[in-house]
């Protein structure tokens, strides 16, 4: 399971661009009150089957 920073990261997105996917749908795991994690294949498969596309990455 990842932090929110470790997951930004590892897709090379901003903290406002996870909160737009988290609000979207994007699956996490709320850890006691403040603390939330993810799991990456599961955020993978749902970027996929949402069609997301990384512009950062695209140049």
């Amino acid at each position: 399971m990842l932090s929110a920073e470790e997951l930004q990261q590892q897709l090379n997105i901003s903290r406002s661009t996870l909160y737009r996917l988290r609000k979207e749908g994007l699956p996490h795991v709320q850890v006691g009150y403040r603390t939330i994690r993810y799991d990456l294949v599961e955020v993978l498969k749902w970027l996929e089957e949402n069609d997301y596309k990384n512009k950062r990455q695209e140049g």
